[in-house]
């Protein structure tokens, strides 16, 4: 019996299961907990999922009905605990942590490569592009993917392979976009709603990143900040930020970028995006993690002195 196949019935053999993802959730985060909650729906175990920090984005994917909504996380309660997307159980929140906690079973299901093995079931595939990934290859077994279930993997997929471009896309993800386009899915407009389509507050933080944009002496790194002022100016909130890292990278020279995001007073948001340098072990050394290409991490301080250590870990590294 495959590991796979047995991460499949520890999901089937409850009656109501509770969803979750790391906080302030992408694409990929929310593309797998509304795959998951569907499937598990279609084999009559009752989902919910919890989000903290989500801002309504990816609500043209349908699933938003499994979604709670209440403020009282203490009363939630369930026979299994599926983390999804989440490198450690400090990444759910404070409140889906506590519902964590007290869950009688557990499964964490994830590819990223920091990931802390915290549950009871642990299926960590690295060398999958994301979670919506490892998804597709678990509940495949059942034979049970529809339209919906579909859309929403798509773009789980399309999210963090950033349109299939990144070098986490291999033949097995390739494979898998085809089985689901293959479905007769929007594939087009998800991509379009997943990628392209911004929100003012986006587009106006995106132009002031750029007007903060600096490029090293070498022309190795490129970086940019937000402050939080500025955040607050455009009305934009913790996720209108997430594809400036990517752009940043796309400098012509340019082998690592890096973003800071000052999310709150001495809180910064410090996004990396890399082509030659294990970007997860600098994240590492800040209590961050994800991807040898992409990764993050969460710094108490001043924006202006993270910036200056940060920068100059980098320089010291590509050196």
């Amino acid at each position: 019996m495959t590991e796979l196949t047995e991460a499949l019935e520890y999901l089937l053999s409850s009656k109501t299961a509770l969803i979750s993802v790391h906080v302030n959730p992408d694409g990929d985060a929310v593309g797998a907990a509304y795959a998951m909650a569907a499937c598990l729906e279609m084999n009559g175990i009752k989902p919910l999922i919890l989000f903290e920090g989500y801002n309504g984005k990816y609500d043209f994917l349908e699933g938003t009905e499994f979604v709670y909504t209440g403020g009282d996380y203490d009363s939630i309660r369930g026979d299994i605990f599926i983390s999804l997307d989440s490198a450690s159980k400090e990444r759910l929140g404070e409140k889906a942590q506590s519902v964590f906690e007290r869950c009688p079973r557990s499964i964490n299901i994830d590819h990223h490569i920091s990931n802390t093995y915290f549950a009871h079931r642990n299926i960590v595939m690295a060398e999958y592009s994301s979670t919506c990934e490892v998804i597709y290859d678990i509940i495949k077994q059942k034979g049970l993917i529809d339209g919906d279930i579909a859309s929403a993997l798509y773009a789980g997929i399309i999210y963090d392979t950033g349109g299939l471009m990144h070098n986490c896309t291999t033949a097995n993800t390739l494979n898998v976009v085809s089985r689901l386009i293959a479905l007769n899915i929007p594939f087009s407009e998800i991509y379009k709603n997943t990628l392209c389509v911004h929100s003012f507050a986006e587009a106006k933080v995106f132009g002031r990143a750029l007007q903060n944009f600096g490029l090293s002496d070498c022309g190795r790194v490129a970086y940019s900040f937000v402050t939080f002022g500025e955040l607050s100016e455009f009305d934009a909130d913790k996720n209108d930020t997430d594809n400036i890292a990517n752009y940043l990278l796309n400098t012509r020279g340019a082998e690592v970028s890096a973003l800071f995001v000052e999310r709150a007073a001495y809180e910064i948001k410090a996004s990396f995006r890399s082509l030659c340098l294990d970007v997860n072990k600098l994240a590492g050394m800040f209590d961050g993690g994800g991807h040898m290409n992409a990764a993050g991490a969460t710094i108490k301080g001043k924006l202006k002195d993270i910036m200056a250590k940060v920068l100059a870990e980098i320089q010291a590294r590509l050196q």
